[in-house]
């Protein structure tokens, strides 16, 4: 599922490839995937207008054009964009945004993403019941998030309501890092377990954001690569745990997460 790293990328790949580009048109190929707008009301709030600049906030990605109009997309599981050359249109789009020589494909072959509109950005981000960015949240917007909380570790950190863009892996990634069992109350921690995780979570993201989410660029002691029932610990060596949380698979090392 696209996190925040993988988010950031898109962002970034967006902002390379489409800005300042006018959109010749707009054209939606699964209605299924808006949500709380029509597919003539999206394509009039894009045709013919520039794309202007591009934000990110946890798992959402909204570009804004000239008018100030802001699509939002929001990936899902399987989520992705493609520019390719017109007129060729990717397997799985759901929304294709035609330029003048090339064409972005919004790609989600599960179906599962969102596509939306809003004109605001800020008040979206708070319409969503969103928390600050995992990227952006600052020590003392953690301390004061997770320090009064007594939900499971690994919980909190997947509540897009108190810091919004960390998912299933990068979650798993974090604890195991900071030697922090994923499972247990946040009551537990002291102040430099919290200042630890907080390090920890800072460390994940901005080295997953710097290598564009590519696992294969990522360190080899990463538990990411070890995700598989059976496994060993990359540290240790010893075996794995596997249990789920939240709803959610969960891996954790007994020997180095206390």
């Amino acid at each position: 599922m696209p996190e925040l790293p993988e988010v950031e990328s898109y962002k970034n790949y967006f902002l390379n490839s489409c800005l300042q580009k006018r959109v010749k048109s707009v054209e939606v190929l699964d209605s299924h995937m808006l949500k709380n707008i029509k597919a003539e009301e999206l394509e009039a709030a894009f045709n013919g207008y520039k794309f202007t600049s591009v934000f990110r906030h946890g798992k959402y990605l909204m570009a804004e054009n000239e008018l100030g109009n802001l699509l939002v997309l929001h990936f899902g599981m399987t989520g992705s964009l493609k520019l390719v050359q017109n007129p060729i249109i990717c397997p799985y789009s759901s929304l294709v945004i035609h330029f003048d020589k090339d064409t972005l494909c919004i790609i989600s072959k599960r179906k599962l993403g969102k596509i939306m509109l809003t004109a605001d950005r800020l008040r979206f981000i708070g319409n969503r019941g969103l928390g600050p960015d995992a990227a952006r949240v600052t020590s003392q917007e953690f301390m004061d998030l997770f320090s009064t909380r007594k939900a499971k570790i690994k919980t909190a950190l997947l509540n897009q309501a108190i810091i919004a863009g960390v998912g299933n892996i990068y979650a798993d990634e974090i604890c195991f890092q900071a030697g922090i069992r994923p499972y247990h109350g946040l009551s537990l921690l002291s102040l430099p377990d919290l200042n630890n995780l907080y390090r920890c979570l800072q460390q994940v993201i901005s080295l997953a954001i710097k290598v564009d989410a590519d696992y294969s660029q990522m360190p080899a002691n990463w538990l990411l690569h070890h995700r598989h029932k059976g496994d060993c610990c990359p540290k240790c060596g010893g075996a794995l745990e596997y249990f789920h949380l939240s709803g959610r698979g969960t891996y954790y090392c007994p020997q180095c997460q206390y």
